[in-house]
């Protein structure tokens, strides 16, 4: 028994990527109808470049407006139209332009909550959260905290800015480390798209298991992440 610990002791971080690997591996082939499905989108998405195209040049403009709806309407998956802009308008511009629109709309949300603070936000956000996010901005190390959460999978990003813009933190330092920490979603959001428009079944098929794997990573440890982070003063 205690050799077994020592062993599960000793080789802890390999065991959860295994796992991690394992779950991820497990889940793409619970869900292959979903992924099978996720590959459909193709037509799909021939439809949204239409409906863009429609508009000839003001096509980038009404993407990034559709962006700063989804983050003002909060309940709006945010992946779905970054999948759009790489499928539309390939990796790089596609991130681009989801950054624009999905800036303004959280200028909007953090600005709107500095005016009308509490009475927005406990109409808005479920008090659970609000408190447990509230706790680890109490940090001043505000700005790294920021950048952290927005970098981690599996936390509602929009409805996240309310409770920004109560705390102490600066709107240009909130813009500047939300957006950091968004990047690397955001990226590989597009480049899901690019894919998808180009036909890489592939490609799309291991983008979408290294989803599910950092999904599934933020699941398991997000209680232990949140914990440390109300460690950091």
């Amino acid at each position: 028994m205690d050799k077994g610990i020592s062993f599960l002791k000793s080789y802890k971080r390999l065991i959860i990527w295994i796992l991690v690997i394992s779950i991820s591996i497990i889940l793409s082939f619970i869900f292959k109808n979903e992924i099978s499905y996720g590959l459909t989108l193709l037509k799909d998405g021939e439809r949204i470049k239409k409906f863009l195209d429609s508009f000839g040049p003001l096509a980038k403009i009404v993407f990034i407006l559709l962006h700063i709806i989804q983050v003002v309407i909060f309940m709006i998956p945010g992946e779905i139209i970054q999948t759009a802009g790489g499928y539309v308008f390939g990796t790089w511009r596609g991130t681009l332009l989801s950054i624009i629109g999905i800036n303004i709309g959280v200028s909007i949300l953090f600005l709107l909550t500095k005016r009308y603070k509490e009475s927005l936000v406990n109409k808005l956000i479920p008090q659970a959260f609000r408190e447990r996010v509230e706790k680890i901005l109490n940090s001043k190390r505000i700005t790294l905290i920021v950048f952290l959460v927005y970098l981690l999978p599996g936390i509602p990003k929009d409805g996240l800015v309310l409770v920004c813009g109560l705390s102490r933190i600066n709107f240009k330092n909130f813009m500047i480390y939300s957006t950091l920490g968004r990047m690397p979603a955001l990226i590989m959001s597009s480049y899901y798209g690019q894919n998808l428009a180009l036909g890489n079944k592939s490609i799309v098929v291991i983008v979408t298991i290294i989803i599910v794997g950092v999904f599934t990573l933020g699941l398991i440890f997000k209680e232990f992440i949140f914990k440390r982070l109300e460690k950091v003063k």
